[in-house]
């Protein structure tokens, strides 16, 4: 019979972990937002992690012998191994100056555990079946956003370290830019770029208007510039329209014609040439479109 499989972990990252914590006073600071209780995967760490993250929430020291009377007092010395197993930890610590790394081993793991829970999920669904296939669907896709949503999560960064990352990146060292990359991309509305510097990776930007005001006719005309103009590669994602509307609307775009006219193929001899040009040329743009349908009231 073949050898049970383990879930994924590190105990001796977990270790390492926790005897940092209880050697180093800043370390803990530097692991809290990354690791989480039942990240650990020895009941006894979790204990004992959960145990030094209170005593740093009330301000007392993280040591082998607070963490011990803490323990004792709620009765779970004796379950983690007792005083001589944190000494252990403590002395067994190779350097506190990596215990970031060690956190991430903890974490990834934790992250690798979650994920085989929601496939068990998953497939308790799938075998489960039922009339309703979007149900099913809907709640599976849940399981696997539960595992996006706790690992998105990040914690808080000193300025420090963002400074000396623009200090570095962008003042010591600029970045030569890659042949094909762009560094940003324009809108080509000028007014726009001026105030925003155009659009930069990072940026989430909502644009908010009453129905009826051409939301959706601007962010097509920034996609098309995108693509056309600057070869962006571009997502169009849409609860609106159609994969057609939105393919019109660029055709209509790209040709200088109504878009109502191509809609409707209510199109001039002069019309459909130009058309079919602007057919040709958005045919190789890097541009995708998707429409979602809703499956919930709106």
């Amino acid at each position: 019979m073949a050898e049970e499989r383990q879930p994924p972990h590190d105990l001796q990252a977990e270790e390492a972990v926790l005897g940092a914590i209880m050697l180093d006073p800043d370390a803990i600071l530097r692991v809290i937002t990354l690791l989480k209780p039942e990240d650990f995967y020895n009941p006894g760490h979790q204990l004992i992690y959960e145990v030094c993250v209170e005593l740093y929430d009330r301000n007392e020291a993280v040591t082998p012998v607070t963490v011990a009377h803490e323990l004792n007092r709620r009765g779970k010395l004796s379950a983690v191994g007792g005083v001589t197993y944190l000494h252990r930890l403590v002395a067994a610590v190779p350097s506190t100056l990596h215990v970031e790394d060690y956190a991430q081993i903890v974490r990834r793991c934790a992250v690798y555990r979650r994920l085989l829970q929601a496939a068990a999920e998953i497939a308790t669904l799938a075998y489960q079946g039922g009339p309703n296939v979007d149900s099913v669907l809907a709640r599976a896709e849940q399981a696997l956003f539960g595992v996006r949503r706790a690992e998105s999560l990040t914690g808080f960064v000193h300025i420090r370290q963002i400074l000396e990352k623009y200090l570095e990146e962008a003042i010591l060292s600029p970045p030569t830019p890659t042949p094909g990359e762009l560094p940003h991309v324009l809108t080509g509305f000028v007014e726009i770029d001026k105030i925003l510097g155009g659009l930069q990776r990072s940026d989430l930007i909502i644009l908010a208007a009453r129905p009826g005001l051409g939301k959706s006719s601007f962010v097509l005309n920034i996609a098309h510039h995108a693509a056309m103009r600057q070869g962006a590669c571009v997502a169009i994602f849409s609860l609106e329209m159609s994969k057609e509307q939105i393919a019109h609307r660029l055709i209509a775009i790209e040709a200088g014609v109504d878009s109502q006219k191509v809609r409707l193929e209510q199109l001039s001899d002069a019309e459909r040439r130009r058309v079919m040009a602007a057919i040709g040329i958005l045919a190789d743009a890097r541009t995708y479109g998707a429409h979602f349908m809703s499956t919930t009231p709106r």
